[in-house]
């Protein structure tokens, strides 16, 4: 998993962490407006997660989420993060943030 510490954690899944395994994973929350280690939604699995797949039940939604596969590995030790340190941008919320990231590194 990787991770960037932001000082406004409102919008995104802060984490609980441990050293460098990730612990638990907390829901995100539009008004929750302090310091945290957050998820960046960028992950890495060894092909064992193939059989843990499985495991995992459906949402409410009916899909099999990757939130409840990280969330497995938490429970279990085995989720590690890397931290990014440095200038990092959600490109998922909108397109206008999209264009911005975009720009930012066409103009290194």
């Amino acid at each position: 998993m990787v991770t960037a510490f932001s000082a406004d954690s409102a919008g995104y899944s802060p984490l609980k962490t441990l050293d460098d395994r990730v612990v638990d994973i907390l829901p995100k929350d539009q008004s929750r407006h302090v310091p945290a280690m957050i998820d960046l939604g960028v992950y890495m699995y060894t092909p064992e997660v193939f059989d843990r797949i499985p495991r995992l039940l459906p949402s409410a939604r009916g899909e099999t989420e990757i939130w409840d596969l990280n969330l497995s590995y938490a429970a279990e030790g085995e989720l590690r993060f890397s931290q990014i340190d440095g200038w990092w941008s959600d490109t998922g919320s909108d397109l206008k943030t999209y264009c911005e990231a975009d720009t930012h590194y066409a103009n290194r």
